[in-house]
């Protein structure tokens, strides 16, 4: 856990630098389910708690535990995106092996990391996300949301959006313009414009 109290003379860039650094730092060491980071700081003139994009964006599973390259960079890679911090007092360059996203921008190639600071980058462009929905009537059915998301300034295209139905489980309505394929549930989206969402709903029942 990670709590900040406000400084006078708020500056809220060097807070955004500041609570990324925390942020990262935290996700270097993140265990499913058994721990959770906290931003806690508030403006001298406001009663508002900061929230930063980096925050909104789901993490997924851990694919493994964090790494210390050969010039002092610390990463950790999830499901949905890269962790990237600079414990050191000099700024340290990270050229991917892979394709990586600025959150808000393009594909990233050699980026400088400056001195004791923290970066989040999107292994994907689009991240869907999936929440149930309050079911306060029926007890022998499910309603689902899933949301598709283009994190990037790039228009996206071709994407499927898609999720497996529970086992015993059949699919009672849908948003228009699903196929469902061997308990599988899909949708077609030709494009998502930049920072841009689109959401599906899926009712299940027995």
């Amino acid at each position: 856990m990670a709590t900040v109290t406000s400084p006078a003379g708020y500056d809220r860039t060097a807070r955004q630098n500041e609570a990324i650094y925390e942020y990262a730092t935290f996700l270097l060491l993140k265990e499913n389910n058994r721990s959770y980071f906290s931003n806690t700081i508030v403006a001298a003139d406001s009663k508002e708690t900061d929230w930063f994009t980096e925050f909104e964006i789901p993490t997924g599973n851990p694919i493994a535990n964090a790494t210390e390259l050969s010039n002092g960079l610390w990463l950790r890679k999830f499901d949905n995106l890269l962790a990237i911090v600079n414990p050191t007092d000099s700024i340290l360059n990270f050229t991917p092996v892979n394709t990586f996203y600025e959150i808000g921008g393009d594909k990233i190639s050699t980026v400088s990391i400056p001195a004791r600071s923290g970066k989040i980058y999107l292994n994907k462009p689009c991240i869907i996300t999936k929440k149930a929905l309050p079911n306060y009537i029926e007890t022998n059915s499910a309603t689902y949301e899933l949301t598709i998301k283009n994190h990037t300034n790039q228009n996206i295209k071709n994407l499927i959006v898609s999720d497996k139905l529970l086992s015993g489980y059949n699919l009672i309505e849908a948003t228009n313009g699903y196929q469902l394929i061997d308990s599988k549930i899909n949708w077609n989206l030709a494009d998502l414009s930049p920072l841009s969402s689109s959401t599906y709903k899926f009712k299940i029942g027995k």
